[in-house]
């Protein structure tokens, strides 16, 4: 009796494993697809990721261009300015040794020579200082 109502709950059962079996792969396959869409979305991602990491290695390069470029005009019209003054100096040096008046010339020397020391002086003192700030601000970070 027991081996009849095995027999007739053996197709049963049969049905609701094939079911089980069939709703399985299907979600297995719903899971697979799912996975392939958020794999495309991730290379998306990168793909977005590595176009703004290449425009902004481009736009860095191009700031450092244009501040290389400033930096490189203002030393030279720092070196133009100098050089003026220096031409200036010897013009009025010159003609002051031209015309006799020696002293004038030696007093413009002394107070040139002054200002030049006293020039490279605080240059020097500024580059220190800026540097004493950076060495901080790296030791702070």
């Amino acid at each position: 009796m027991k081996n009849e109502q095995e027999q007739e709950n053996l197709p049963s059962e049969m049905l609701e494993e094939e079911h089980f079996m069939k709703e399985f792969v299907h979600l297995q396959q719903q899971e697979i697809m799912l996975k392939r869409e958020e794999l495309a979305l991730r290379r998306e991602e990168i793909q977005a990721n590595e176009r703004l990491a290449e425009r902004s290695i481009e736009a860095k390069q191009q700031t450092d261009l244009n501040h290389g470029n400033i930096f490189s005009a203002l030393q030279k019209g720092k070196l133009y300015i100098i050089a003026l003054i220096a031409v200036l100096v010897m013009i009025i040096i010159l003609y002051a040794m031209n015309t006799g008046n020696t002293e004038f010339a030696l007093e413009v020397l002394k107070i040139g020579g002054a200002l030049t020391a006293g020039y490279f002086a605080g240059f020097g003192k500024g580059k220190s200082v800026v540097l004493e700030q950076q060495q901080r601000r790296n030791e702070d970070e």
